[in-house]
């Protein structure tokens, strides 16, 4: 240092001062450098949550896709079952027809088979009359 002798207390409060500055200098410094990897932490931080939002918006949209496939598929299943039913209906009533006749017919050879039965057994029962009236009736011929 260059500076008068005869100030020397000035010299000392100015070195004081200096090394104060440079205090408050190198703390703003570290400061500054703590800030800015802050700001590019929070940059980082921020570039990953619009990364992850726009990830969560694409695959929302596949969800909304998927379900409007599945939506259209379970529609043409409906509509299947709806043109098969459609399709049915006449096979149904002619089923119900045919089970009708069935059943007239079962009925009709039921009464058949009872009055075939109902003549057998008077055939039957006139055959043993036969005999019967002729044991009785031959021995006095």
């Amino acid at each position: 240092m260059n500076a008068p002798q005869g100030n020397k207390e000035e010299v000392l409060k100015a070195q004081a001062l200096l090394d104060e500055v440079q205090a408050a200098f190198f703390e703003s410094e570290q400061r500054d450098a703590e800030a800015a990897a802050a700001l590019r932490e929070a940059q980082a931080v921020e570039a990953e949550a619009k990364r992850d939002e726009a990830e969560a918006k694409q695959e929302e949209a596949e969800a909304k896709r998927a379900e409007a496939a599945a939506k259209a598929r379970e529609a043409e299943a409906i509509e299947r079952e709806e043109n098969a039913r459609q399709q049915e209906a006449p096979f149904k009533a002619a089923q119900e027809e045919v089970d009708a006749a069935l059943a007239d017919v079962k009925a009709q050879e039921d009464a058949r088979n009872a009055r075939t039965e109902e003549v057998n057994n008077f055939v039957q029962l006139n055959q043993k009359m036969t005999i019967r009236s002729n044991e009785i009736f031959l021995p006095y011929s």
